[in-house]
């Protein structure tokens, strides 16, 4: 049975430099980003909370 995945609120273009992001969810500056597009690097807060243990 396959798994049902949610389907995302962008689209990614990676190539070998960077990862683009694209999406309506995206646009709106306050809007902060879903813990699945740090694929390369982990957020701030991941980042700060493994420098604090």
């Amino acid at each position: 049975m396959r798994a049902i995945r949610k389907k995302s609120p962008y689209s990614m273009d990676a190539n070998l430099l960077h990862i683009s992001y694209e999406g309506g969810v995206l646009e709106e500056p306050y809007t902060e980003a879903e813990d699945d597009m740090w694929r390369w690097s982990v957020s701030q807060k991941k980042h700060l909370m493994k420098r604090n243990i």
